[in-house]
This record gives structure tokens, sequence and C-alpha cells, in this order.
């Protein structure tokens, strides 16, 4: 069993303040031993690919790529990373697109702390949250 002490996180999300805010919420949690934000999924895929993190919290909508194609890109590159999407897309088939290309999750940026604390806990014991 995964010790939930030792987590290694990828935020890749372009909009600053929602990242401070990811930041703020999650950087002092004793779950999470990393933390690592990137702007881009280009930026995010080449950390990805070095770090191995345990789980990458990615925005679906980039400028560099879109949500499905970044997701399929990381989860080639990174097999064993468990992959939430944070968005604020809410059409449901594009949440049953990303659930059959790999993510463990898909919630809308309007959550809570303790939602995405959930999340993340569940994603670590492979419980989906869709």
């Amino acid at each position: 069993m995964l010790n939930f002490t030792e987590l290694k996180i990828v935020h890749i999300d372009d909009h600053l303040l929602f990242a401070q805010g990811i930041y703020s919420l999650l950087g002092n949690e004793t779950i999470i031993e990393k933390l690592v934000h990137a702007e881009n999924f280009q930026q995010g895929l080449s950390i990805c690919s070095k770090l191995q993190p345990d789980l990458i919290l990615l925005d679906y909508f980039l400028p560099d790529s879109n949500g499905l194609d970044s997701l399929r890109h990381l989860k080639a590159v990174c097999q064993e990373s468990k992959v939430i999407i944070l968005t604020m897309e809410t059409n449901p088939e594009v949440m049953k697109k990303c659930q059959g290309a790999g993510a463990i999750g898909f919630l809308p940026k309007s959550i809570s702390k303790k939602e995405l604390l959930d999340a993340i806990k569940n994603a670590m014991s492979n419980i989906p949250t869709f």
C-alpha cells in the first residue's frame, strides 16, 4: 500500500492564479512530498517524464494541447502516474472520453479543498472520481 506521505504531484495548468491556489491548498499537506507546477503541456510532459509523479493534476484546456491528447501523451510517458483532470468542461461525453483514455478523475475547478484531497486519496487507492 502506498504511503500517503510520499506523493509526488505535478499540476499542469496555464492559469497562474489557479496554480497558486492549488499550491496554497496543497503545499503544506503532509501527504505530499513534492508539488511541481507546469504552465503548459510541453513543460508538464518534460517534468513528468523526469519526475515520474504519483499523480498528475491536468487542466483540460491548455494553449499548446487539448485535454484528451495531453492525457494520452502523459499516460504513454508516465504509465504508473494517476491523472485527475481539473477543468471547467462540463460535457459528459468529454468526461467519458477522458475516463476511457486513462484518467482516474474528472473534476470541476470549483471543488473544495476537502473534495480535492479526497479525490487524490481515492486516486492513489485506484478509486475513480467522476
